[in-house]
Order: C-alpha cells, then sequence, then structure tokens
C-alpha cells in the first residue's frame, strides 16, 4: 500500500516552492529605499505562478494581482541606476556597475529578460495554463510593452504613465 504522503509529495513540494516565492517578492518589494525592487519582485512573483500551476493552487487571483503591483512600477531605474545617454540609447554609467558602459538595451536582451522569458514559455506551456491565459497573457502583453518604453526613454515622463499597467 503507497502512503499517502507520498502521492502527495509533488503537490507539497509546488506549494512551498510557490510560498517561498511569493514571500520573498513581498519581501523585496517591502524593501523601501531602493528604486527598481518592483523589476524584482515581479521575477520573483513571476515565479511563484509557474510553480502554482504544478498543483490545485487558491493563490492565482493574489499572484496575478501582485505581478500587475510590481509591473505598473516599473521604470527606467527599475534596471539599475546611473544611465547616460547616447544618439543611439541608454548606456550604464556607473563606474563600479557590473554593467558599466554597456548598452541598456543588450543587458536586457542578453541577461535581465531571458530567464523571464524562460519562466514565460514554461507557464505558457504548462498543462494548466488555460485557467489563467487571458489574465496572463495581458500582464505580460503590458510588461513587455513597459519594459520596452523604460529601456528606450526615461520613464515615467508624468505619474499619470504609471496608471497604462
Amino acid at each position: 500500500m503507497k502512503h499517502p504522503l507520498k502521492e502527495h509529495v509533488g503537490s507539497i513540494h509546488a506549494s512551498v516552492k510557490e510560498v517561498i516565492a511569493i514571500l520573498d517578492a513581498l519581501r523585496i518589494n517591502g524593501e523601501g529605499g531602493n528604486v527598481g525592487r518592483d523589476l524584482e519582485a515581479f521575477i520573483k512573483m513571476h515565479e511563484a505562478l509557474l510553480y502554482s500551476l504544478d498543483y490545485d493552487s487558491r493563490n492565482y487571483d493574489f499572484i496575478l494581482h501582485k505581478l500587475i503591483d510590481f509591473g505598473s512600477q516599473i521604470c527606467t531605474q527599475s534596471f539599475g541606476s546611473g544611465f547616460t545617454m547616447n544618439k543611439d540609447g541608454f548606456y550604464y554609467a556607473t563606474p563600479n556597475s557590473h554593467y558599466f558602459q554597456k548598452k541598456l538595451t543588450d543587458v536586457l536582451a542578453e541577461e535581465i529578460l531571458p530567464p523571464i522569458k524562460e519562466v514565460d514559455t514554461r507557464i505558457r506551456e504548462h498543462k494548466n495554463f488555460s485557467c489563467i491565459s487571458y489574465n496572463y497573457t495581458d500582464i505580460m502583453r503590458r510588461f513587455y510593452n513597459r519594459v520596452d518604453v523604460a529601456s528606450k526613454r526615461f520613464f515615467p515622463k508624468s505619474l499619470s504613465e504609471f496608471e497604462d499597467f
């Protein structure tokens, strides 16, 4: 006879990883004083959504709401500080930065967005994607649009631009 706990190990593991990612996202977001923490919080909450699909989670609405909340705060400074603008875009200008003198759009394409896109693909290919597909697709469309705009000009120009997420 199979032990009842062994039947649920996968679900338990997924729920623990989901909760840890949610708590990490909330912790990151709650650390005041650092502009740009919203992108890190978005990334962790996005990861939590992936874990939530692996079992019968009751946290979908909360996670999707938090993705909107964190995504709506993404701005140019979410990718770092100390940019200089050249005729072909933003460059990191902080000498001690890991990205010093690198173009922002290159850093996004090569380092920041690939892990997000990997999780995005895994979510979209998940067997349970249909239960979140409508809201998720809209959130990610807005996210990628926000990142694109914020990487090409100082964003936001005014506080009203935060309302478009």
